[in-house]
């Protein structure tokens, strides 16, 4: 605004995000992402990171809308019970316009770990805070190319392993004492490929390392000892239930089923497959008999025995949101002394037309 006066950044994103790096539980999410897909697109943070959104330049944002938001690159979606010719005819008013652009999105696929990584990484909290305690997950990359069968065995033991107060892995968690509530994301399957992930917020610096051990422990107990029949049959039937009664309460059914073909679809595989639910519902049952140690054969095959792990560590640091302020004023105190007085008067005008405009 005035040649006298500091530099700033301003912007929607950047404030956007500048906010969520100050949530601590979203840092834990992104971070145990990003360390489970760190060579794909998956591990880096989608909404850009307030470091690095200022180095985007207008011709990478412009060639990014240009190739990636396009037609050619769409999924188009139809709910309802309206004249299917109707529809084709909505769509060529608005395909007419455009011509085949030759552009991939394909997700890259993560290769996968031999052994188990760690990591410790700080988040930014107040020094008179009453909770600065540290964050953990444990986050497990599952197989690939997992037939929709599986999928929903994975989801239905993550019903049993954490969905209810008395599932055995919340349980065991929750009362261990080391921490105040349950953290990470359970299983995610909207990814190319699925991981499981959970852990504990609010740790005692001195004990983060001992949830990880708690949470393999809990888990060998289960697969060698077995989970309690009625568990898997109460989770069978809610799943169940679910499934039948498909009620999204205030959210479009129409959208809601969307989302779940689009855990397929995207990835160019059958978009109908997640909506099919009767047959491996049937197939799951008959396999999850009592006695069968279907799913106690599922956590020694997806998690213990799976060597791509990763354990995140959120460690509070009183003095890290005044390092990235610190760094920010800096950075812009070296654009500014490269700025001659004309570049000055013209990045003054530039910020009063953009306002204007």
């Amino acid at each position: 605004d005035d040649p006298e006066k500091p530099l700033t950044y301003k912007g929607v994103v950047y404030n956007e995000m500048k906010g969520a790096y100050s949530d601590p539980d979203r840092r834990l999410v992104e971070s145990a992402q990003h360390s489970i897909f760190p060579d794909t697109t998956y591990g880096v943070e989608s909404g850009g990171h307030p470091r690095h959104i200022p180095d985007l330049t207008y011709e990478q944002f412009e060639a990014f809308h240009r190739d990636l938001y396009h037609p050619t690159n769409s999924r188009i979606y139809m709910y309802g019970d309206d004249d299917p010719d109707r529809r084709l005819e909505l769509l060529e008013e608005y395909l007419a316009d455009f011509e085949p652009w030759d552009i991939s999105s394909v997700v890259q696929r993560q290769s996968r770990f031999d052994q188990p990584r760690h990591q410790a990484l700080p988040y930014p909290v107040s020094a008179d805070g009453d909770n600065n305690k540290g964050m953990t997950t444990v986050s497990w990359l599952l197989q690939d190319d997992l037939e929709a069968e599986t999928i929903m065995a994975l989801h239905i033991l993550e019903h049993i392993l954490l969905g209810t107060p008395a599932s055995p892995l919340r349980k065991e968690l929750i009362e261990s004492g080391l921490g105040e509530d349950l953290a990470g994301v359970g299983m995610e399957s909207e990814l190319m490929q699925l991981y499981f992930s959970v852990g504990l917020r609010g740790v005692e610096g001195a004990r983060v390392g001992e949830v990880e051990e708690l949470i393999l422990k809990a888990l060998e107990s289960l697969a060698s000892a077995g989970i309690d029949p009625d568990a898997v049959a109460a989770a069978l039937n809610t799943t169940e239930f679910r499934l039948r009664e498909n009620n999204t309460g205030s959210y479009p059914r129409g959208l809601a089923l969307m989302l779940r073909a689009l855990s397929s679809w995207l990835y160019d595989r059958d978009p109908l497959e997640p909506l099919k639910f009767e047959a491996p519902l049937i197939s799951i049952r008959t396999k999850a008999a009592p006695d069968a140690g279907f799913f106690e054969k599922m956590i020694r095959e997806h998690l213990l025995a799976n060597n791509h792990r990763t354990t995140i560590v959120l460690e509070p640091d009183e003095k890290l949101a005044a390092a990235e302020e610190a760094e920010e004023t800096e950075r812009l105190a070296q654009v500014r002394a490269r700025m001659d007085e004309a570049e000055l008067q013209t990045h003054v005008a530039n910020t009063l037309e953009l306002r204007r405009l």
